[in-house]
């Protein structure tokens, strides 16, 4: 049974289509998946075919051939912005030397005691600005302020203790200071 109770028969076709449209669209889960779709349609009818040509091509990006047939990683993270350890475990297998080329290549690399974090230099230099413009906790306040990427690495940095909010001062601190600024 799923989550919610439900059981879904669908054919190995459909199955194949939903998990490469998962794939393409980014997805983490079903229901992020499911979320994600009816985004796209939640806009215009036109504009979600757009977007979701858009959303593919973006994608395709990702596995485009570069410089000697490879695809270089801090072309992907100037697309994705932040780049996460824990989402790409499953797909790197030298995580040292993947975040070593970033870091190289020019990209802000925070280290927490759990994992790293590659962030796209021009990205991180924007939501510096905005966090310390911040002078709340409040997380719907700070999605405006910082937008959902921001806010999901301040999630993170927070959880792992690499800033914090210190209400003396009203102000976010940064207790970790990343390689690469």
């Amino acid at each position: 049974m799923g989550k919610y109770g439900f059981k879904i028969t669908l054919t190995r076709e459909a199955y194949e289509n939903f998990k490469k449209a998962k794939e393409l669209l980014g997805a983490k889960s079903w229901e992020d998946l499911s979320k994600r779709i009816l985004g796209l349609i939640g806009e215009s009818n036109t504009s979600a075919s757009s977007k979701v040509s858009n959303e593919v091509a973006r994608e395709k990006r990702h596995w485009s051939v570069k410089r000697g047939g490879k695809t270089r990683a801090i072309d992907i993270l100037r697309d994705e912005k932040v780049m996460y350890e824990a989402d790409i475990a499953g797909r790197i297998r030298d995580r040292d030397a993947f975040f070593g080329r970033l870091r190289k290549d020019g990209a802000v690399v925070v280290e927490t005691a759990k994992q790293r974090i590659a962030v796209d230099p021009g990205f991180w230099d924007e939501f510096k600005k905005k966090l310390e413009k911040a002078d709340t906790t409040n997380d719907e306040v700070l999605k405006e302020q910082l937008g959902e990427d921001g806010l999901k690495l301040l999630r993170v940095l927070r959880e792992e203790g690499a800033v914090y909010f210190d209400g003396v001062e009203g102000k976010w601190k940064f207790i970790i200071e990343p390689e690469g600024e």
